[in-house]
C-alpha cells in the first residue's frame, strides 16, 4: 500500500528513515520520521540558556563538546555533571483528524574533568567527559478515516477506511569524550577532541488499518518490535583566538560519526489468507556514517559584565552513507541545513547572579512525509514553521567554587503534506552544577 516502498532500494530507505533499524520487507504505509541521531540538542545549562552560541564563548568542560580549544581558558580543576528533562507533544492531523502524542523523560546529560597542568609558557588542559549527545526518545501517533484510497494490495481498488499507526521509542547515544587544549600563542589556542560512541535504541511500531470493500471489511494488521546496540566513533578539532580585549573568535569541525547497529528484530503481520498471523525473528547488524559539521563562533563583551555570541553550524545531510547515499528516484531524502545560534550572558556587578538568553533555529534536514493517498509520491514535505527555539537561563556562584546553572528552552517545528500535517513542540530543562578546586 505504500508509495514510498515499490521496490527493495526504497525499502532500504525506509529501513533507514525508521531509527536505522533493518527491516527485509516492508509492506505497509509507514510514515517516516526523522533520523533522531542527526540532532544533537546541545549540552550544558549555560550553554543552551545562551541559545547554543558556544563555540566562542564556552569556559568550562563543555568546551570538549562545542570547541575543545576553549578548554585552554580553564586555569582551575573543575568537575561538572547535569541533568536534562524533556517534555516533547506531537500533533498530527490526518485527513481533519487530530492525534496527540505527549512523551517526557529525565536523564543524565552530562559529567565532566578539566585538569590544567603546570606549564611554562600558556596553558595546556586534558578533559574528560560523558555526554548524553542525542536523545532518540519519541512517542508518534497518527489516526484517520481515509475517505478514498487506491490500495495496491488485495483487495486492490478503490477502497476507504482507517488507519492508525504508532512509534515508541526509548534511546539513545552517549559521546566518551578524551579532550586536551593549549594555548600555542597569548592570543591563539587549538585543541581536539576524540570521542567513543554508545548507546541504545528500543522501538515499537504499529500499524493496523480497516478498509471498507463492500461486503466485506478487510482487517490488516503488522507489528514490529526491534532493539539494538549503536557503537561509534568520531573526533574534533577547534581553533580559538582573542580579539583585542573584548572579544573571540572560535572555529570547529566534528569529523563524520562512524556508527555500527547490533541488534535484534521481531514482527508480527496478519495474514487474511490463513486468518493468522505470521511471525519472524532475526538479528542484524548495519553500519551508518553521518558526515561532517563546521561550526563558527564570535564572542564580543561590549561592557563590563555583558557577554554577547553568535554561531553558525553547517552539515550537509545529504551526505549521510547507508550503503550509499539515501536517495529516492532522484533526489535524497535530507538536505543540507545551516543553524544559527544567538546568546547573551549578563552579571550582575552587585552580586554573582548571572542572567543569560537566546535564540537558536535548527532547519528540519528531512525533506519527505509519507503519501497517505498513494497517489504516487513519495511528497516532498511543505515546511510551514521551520525548528526555531528560544531559551532562558541563569547561574549563580557560591563561595567562588561551586556553581550553579539552570536553562530552559522552547520551541518546535511544523511541516505538512495534502490532507496530513505534523507540529512538534518541544520543551527542554537543563540543569548542571560545577564545582573549581
Amino acid at each position: 500500500m505504500s508509495a514510498l516502498c515499490p521496490d527493495r532500494n526504497c525499502c532500504l530507505v525506509a529501513v533507514v528513515l525508521l531509527f536505522l533499524l533493518v527491516i527485509p520487507q516492508v509492506s505497509f504505509g509507514q510514515n517516516l520520521p526523522d533520523l533522531p541521531i542527526i540532532y544533537d540538542f546541545g549540552i550544558g545549562a549555560r550553554a543552551m540558556g545562551m541559545g547554543q552560541a558556544h563555540v566562542a564563548a564556552c569556559e568550562d568542560v563543555s568546551a570538549m563538546f562545542y570547541n575543545p580549544a576553549a578548554l585552554a581558558q580553564i586555569r582551575r580543576i573543575e568537575f561538572s555533571a547535569g541533568f536534562s528533562q524533556l517534555s516533547d507533544n506531537l500533533d498530527t492531523v490526518l485527513f481533519g483528524h487530530k492525534s496527540t502524542s505527549n512523551l517526557g523523560s529525565t536523564k543524565l546529560s552530562s559529567v565532566g574533568i578539566a585538569y590544567p597542568f603546570p606549564a611554562y609558557r600558556g596553558s595546556f588542559v586534558l578533559g574528560f567527559s560523558y555526554n548524553r549527545t542525542r536523545n532518540t526518545d519519541s512517542d508518534y501517533l497518527r489516526y484517520g478515516e481515509v475517505p478514498s484510497y487506491h490500495l495496491d494490495e488485495p483487495p486492490y481498488g478503490i477502497v476507504s477506511g482507517d488507519e492508525k499507526e504508532s512509534v515508541f521509542e526509548r534511546g539513545g547515544i552517549s559521546s566518551w569524550t578524551v579532550g586536551l587544549g593549549a594555548e600555542i600563542s597569548r592570543d591563539v589556542s587549538i585543541g581536539a577532541g576524540f570521542s567513543f560512541l554508545n548507546g541504545r535504541s528500543e522501538r515499537e511500531y504499529d500499524w493496523v488499518a480497516h478498509w471498507d470493500t463492500p461486503p466485506n471489511i478487510v482487517y490488516q494488521h503488522f507489528y514490529k518490535s526491534d532493539d539494538a546496540d549503536i557503537t561509534g566513533w568520531t573526533a574534533s578539532f577547534g581553533t580559538l583566538a582573542k580579539i583585542g580585549n573584548v572579544g573571540r573568535i572560535g572555529f570547529t569541525v566534528r569529523l563524520p560519526e562512524h556508527l555500527n547497529l547490533d541488534g535484534q528484530e521481531y514482527t508480527e503481520e496478519y495474514d487474511p489468507g490463513i486468518n493468522d498471523y505470521v511471525t519472524d525473528q532475526f538479528a542484524f547488524e548495519d553500519k551508518i556514517t553521518l558526515p561532517l559539521s563546521f561550526m563558527a563562533g564570535l564572542s564580543v563583551a561590549p561592557v563590563p559584565g555583558l557577554i554577547l555570541a553568535a554561531d553558525a553550524r553547517y552539515a550537509d545531510w545529504k551526505q549521510i552513507e547507508y550503503a550509499g547515499p539515501i536517495r529516492i528516484d532522484n533526489f535524497y531524502a535530507y538536505k543540507a541545513t545551516t543553524s544559527l545560534r544567538f546568546g547573551a550572558e549578563f552579571m550582575f556587578p552587585f552580586a554573582p547572579l548571572r542572567v543569560r538568553g537566546g535564540f537558536f533555529t535548527e532547519p528540519v534536514a528531512f525533506r519527505l512525509l509519507p503519501d497517505v493517498t498513494n497517489s504516487g509520491g513519495p511528497w516532498i514535505a511543505s515546511i510551514d514553521s521551520d525548528g526555531k527555539f528560544y531559551t532562558l537561563g541563569a547561574g549563580y556562584l557560591f563561595e567562588e567554587s561551586f556553581t550553579l546553572d539552570a536553562a530552559w528552552v522552547h520551541g518546535g517545528y511544523e511541516r505538512s503534506i495534502p490532507d496530513y500535517s505534523e507540529k512538534k513542540t518541544t520543551d527542554k530543562i537543563f540543569v548542571s552544577a560545577g564545582y573549581h578546586f
